[in-house]
């Protein structure tokens, strides 16, 4: 006759278990955010190459349109399938004038929690999302201006 477990090392198990997914969770979840910031930061970089390159050409950065969404000619420039997309975590990036500051800039609608978007200031400019280059415009959204300096490393 085979030996069953017992009540307290079944309990035991499922205390080990669920301590190990207390410290799993939250390391997961920072990865994932730091991930999705990667991706943005990536976006922006390539974005901004794309719309100095499309600047280069013409003499100015594209038109803006009423819906946010780019000139065609743009599509020579960059992948659109990316900024369609959107950021990682959700929401849509658009082009517009942002009128505080009356600068072209690429908007980020809706995108991923604040805490993200932190670490994408981090890495894409000072930190500090309330001035410079990239900066919080509403509770949600984000704009990057192009023209601050080329601020881009």
């Amino acid at each position: 006759m085979g030996r069953a477990f017992t009540l307290v090392e079944v309990m035991v198990t499922v205390a080990v278990i669920g301590v190990l997914l207390l410290i799993a969770i939250p390391v997961l979840s920072k990865a994932r955010m730091s991930a999705v910031a990667g991706d943005i930061v990536n976006d922006l970089r390539a974005f901004y190459g794309a719309f100095q390159q499309f600047n280069n050409d013409f003499g100015s950065y594209p038109p803006i349109k009423a819906d946010g969404s780019l000139d065609a000619r743009m599509a020579g420039y960059l992948d659109m399938t990316c900024w369609e997309g959107g950021p990682g975590g959700g929401g849509h990036y658009k082009w517009l004038r942002y009128e505080p500051i009356n600068e072209q800039v690429i908007y980020i609608a809706g995108g991923p929690g604040t805490e993200t978007m932190q670490l994408v200031d981090e890495r894409l400019d000072d930190g500090n999302l309330t001035s410079t280059a990239f900066r919080q415009a509403t509770a949600s959204d984000y704009v990057y201006i192009l023209d601050w300096g080329d601020s881009i490393p």
